[in-house]
């Protein structure tokens, strides 16, 4: 008996087994619509997320989306090739700042005044006094306790105006206090080869070139063509690349006649270091008007 009970049991438990493991009926219509109706509804909610418009097609926002971000690339592009070819012309070799030592070209004229304190000691007071090679006083600086190393002269006058002429001579006279004596002193003449100002909204850049060509001919001397390199860095850290320059030639009473077959040296090696048309670029002679010192020169003049 109890043997029947058991056999009844297992048979049960295995009628259950046997149904769990087969598949749904395929006539089973109310879990497939559940089924559907799931995916349906997830399907649905993940797609509208993004929609405002639901007259728009499922992917327009994404379309739209790239279209913004095409445009806003095209903004950034420039509206002409010849226009990007002219920025990166303007990075080549050329233009790049070309080092050039020594300096001889300044804005501010260092005076190498602190060597005098190893001869003046205990000073108390001290000042410069500037001149020009005919004795006119240009400029005074002064001070409280020993010499600075260097006083840096900004090349004018007491009025402002620009006075250096580059190979005209110059000297300074120093006079030094120790609160009980007072010395005097002046210094050895000094020359500026190049002088850069700013006056009356223009900059100028001066150049004694007086070495930079071969006596009598029209034709560099090895290496001091780096004069006219350094006048050029001096324009490129200041040029805003939009106004004409206009650059004179003096030349020296020797150099006469080789002047026109100068300027046109000078204008193709100007040329070919600066990337700006030739429309913009003037060179012309000019001429000394009465006496005085007479120099080879070039000045850069720009706004």
């Amino acid at each position: 008996m109890r043997l029947f009970k058991l056999l009844i049991i297992l048979g049960f438990v295995g009628l259950l087994m046997s149904q769990e493991q087969q598949p749904p009926a395929q006539g089973s219509g109310t879990e497939q619509e559940e089924e559907v109706v799931e995916k349906a509804e997830y399907s649905i909610d993940d797609a509208i997320k993004p929609i405002t418009d639901v007259s728009l097609a499922p992917f327009e926002p994404i379309d739209s989306l790239l279209y913004r971000k095409e445009r806003k690339l095209e903004l950034r592009l420039p509206k002409t090739i010849e226009e990007e070819i002219r920025k990166v012309i303007k990075l080549e070799n050329l233009f790049i700042r070309q080092p050039v030592y020594p300096i001889n070209v300044y804005k501010q004229v260092p005076l190498n005044v602190g060597e005098f304190n190893k001869k003046y000691r205990n000073v108390k007071d001290w000042k410069i006094e500037i001149y020009d090679s005919w004795g006119n006083k240009l400029k005074e600086y002064s001070g409280k306790g020993k010499l600075p190393d260097y006083v840096y002269w900004d090349g004018k006058d007491t009025k402002g105006k620009a006075v250096v002429e580059p190979g005209q001579l110059f000297h300074y006279r120093i006079i030094v206090s120790d609160g009980r004596e007072t010395r005097r002193e002046l210094s050895k003449p000094f020359s500026v080869k190049g002088y850069y100002y700013e006056e009356g909204g223009y900059k100028y850049t001066i150049v004694d070139i007086g070495d930079v060509f071969e006596r009598g001919f029209a034709v560099f001397r090895e290496g001091q063509e780096d004069r006219i390199i350094e006048a050029l860095n001096i324009l490129k850290e200041n040029y805003p690349w939009t106004a004409p320059i206009e650059i004179t030639y003096y030349p020296s009473p020797e150099a006469m006649g080789v002047m026109e077959e100068r300027m046109r040296i000078l204008k193709q090696f100007i040329m070919s270091r600066l990337p700006i048309e030739e429309g913009n670029l003037v060179l012309k002679p000019g001429y000394y008007e009465g006496g005085g010192i007479k120099l080879e020169k070039i000045v850069i003049k720009f706004k």
